[in-house]
């Protein structure tokens, strides 16, 4: 928390439906240990990385809106200081049936739900304590077989530009790495 190039915190990855409730005690960690020990309480972002509609068997149940509103009420409402809301949501695969590219065509609507949200949210929130939309970009060439690897530019200028349409001030990348030892 005392380092310069600290902007935030990722406090967890795609939580389930259940498991949020028992990540919870991670806002108390954060809002005691983190966030009150900082500078005048500057320490960067609270974030948590969300599932997307096509991780919908770990939401027992419930829609993606049901799900996010339930992360938003038991642990993004709860956290003093800024914090971000969002998903790595990964568009660009190959269609199984001809190989031809294409985006998964629930990206409009979990971006719609998060930026929502988000929105929602900060009409009731000072600028201290404000939600911030981030977006994980897919970046990687693929590891798994039903994800496609980047072939230009486009295909992250696409994402990017999708993302800031819908309100990201944030943009985060996670590299994948083969597991055969191959980097």
């Amino acid at each position: 928390k005392d380092l310069p190039a600290i902007d935030g915190y990722y406090m967890g990855d795609e939580p389930s439906w259940e498991f949020i409730d028992r990540i919870a005690p991670v806002v108390d960690y954060y809002n005691q240990s983190l966030y009150q020990t900082g500078k005048n309480g500057e320490v960067g972002w609270f974030h948590i990385n969300l599932l997307q509609t096509y991780g919908n068997g770990y939401f027992a149940g419930h829609s993606f809106e049901e799900y996010v509103d339930k992360y938003c009420d038991v642990i993004l409402s709860r956290v003093q200081g800024n914090k971000s809301l969002g998903t790595d949501y990964y568009p660009l695969e190959f269609n199984g049936v001809n190989g031809e590219a294409y985006i998964k065509n629930g990206i409009l609507t979990d971006y719609f739900v998060i930026s929502q949200k988000a929105s929602d949210m900060n009409k009731n929130l000072d600028d201290a304590n404000k939600v911030l939309v981030n977006y994980c970009i897919q970046t990687f060439n693929s590891v798994n077989t039903k994800w496609r690897d980047i072939s230009s530019l486009a295909d992250i200028t696409f994402q990017t530009n999708l993302a800031m349409a819908f309100g990201a001030k944030s943009l985060q990348f996670y590299l994948y790495r083969a597991t055969s030892g191959d980097a």
